[in-house]
């Protein structure tokens, strides 16, 4: 894949990891969400996937964060795979690097408050906890991964939903729903979370970035590359 085509993919939709137009676009789906209430700092480690092996971690502080996403050597990759991104929040930018370009830097104006769900589950876990049906019930706590939560509980026509919700930030750091006449399925469940400021050098993106045109948002959004770059 071209590398400057890799790079302009990267500043709009990373998680996707593929691109064969000098414009990558992924159009938005939805509206943009309400404000959420996040956490004033956190760090997570997302393991790979069942059939993927996209591995994540995210570093928030305030009004920045770094999201890095990486993949491991293989017959079809050699070297394995990296992409940092970054995003300044206060700013309205978004920054993105490459391993297949270690020399590019581009940066595009970003208008969402939060990163996209699909990079950030810490942001997808804060949509849900806002979104929770008023019939659930405390029934417990639990501490997971050194997180105290509460232990929420609701049944209708069969169906359950068990819902482990953070005591200091109301995030939901699981969710567990067990249809009627068929096994529990875990929905969201947030392990290598933590609370503590990562070191702030990380979230600093570099200053060699080129900036693009085009714009994104936590829904999608274009780059496009300077004419004679790819």
């Amino acid at each position: 894949m071209n590398r400057m085509i890799g790079l302009a993919f990267a500043l709009t939709l990373v998680v996707g990891l593929g691109s064969s137009s000098a414009s990558a676009q992924t159009p938005p789906s939805s509206p943009p969400s309400p404000a959420l209430s996040l956490p004033p700092a956190y760090t997570i480690s997302v393991p790979p996937a069942p059939h993927d092996d996209l591995s994540m971690k995210i570093y928030r502080d305030g009004p920045r964060e770094l999201v890095v996403l990486s993949r491991p050597s293989s017959k079809a990759r050699a070297g394995g795979w990296t992409s940092h991104v970054w995003y300044d929040f206060q700013a309205h930018r978004q920054y993105a690097d490459d391993s297949n370009a270690p020399k590019k830097c581009g940066v595009i104006v970003y208008t969402s408050a939060t990163a996209p769900e699909l990079q950030d589950p810490v942001v997808m876990s804060a949509g849900m906890s806002a979104t929770l049906p008023k019939e659930l019930k405390p029934v417990g706590t639990e501490r997971l991964a050194g997180i105290d939560t509460t232990i929420l509980e609701a049944t209708q026509d069969g169906n359950t939903m068990r819902v482990w919700k953070d005591l200091q930030h109301s995030l939901v750091i699981k969710m567990v729903m067990t249809p009627k006449g068929h096994p529990a399925q875990t929905v969201l469940n947030l392990t290598g979370l933590t609370f503590a400021k990562p070191d702030p050098a990380l979230l600093i993106p570099p200053q060699r970035c080129q900036q693009l045109a085009g714009e994104s948002t936590a829904q999608g959004g274009h780059a496009v590359l300077p004419a004679g770059s790819h």
